[in-house]
């Protein structure tokens, strides 16, 4: 249980910077601090639209894949 505080200075433009990269990572302003200053691994979540880019992307690749198959099935040696 957490109940001790720690007060910290900083500018208006470093909160704002923390509280996003906070939001990112999906945690909690105190909880983001503390991983930070133990030095965790923070890793941010993907956002709907990074999902979607990398969705679309996959469907890309699979396509390029199908097209490369039938050029390789129509140029092989037939016996």
């Amino acid at each position: 249980m957490k109940r001790e505080y720690i007060q910290i200075r900083c500018s208006i433009y470093e909160k704002k910077l923390l509280k996003k990269r906070a939001a990112r990572a999906g945690i909690s302003l105190s909880e983001y601090l503390r991983s930070t200053a133990f030095e965790r691994n923070i890793v941010e979540r993907i956002t709907p639209e990074q999902l979607e880019c990398y969705q679309l992307l996959i469907q890309y690749k699979n396509n390029f894949s199908r097209i490369g198959n039938m050029f390789k099935k129509k140029q092989s040696p037939v016996d």
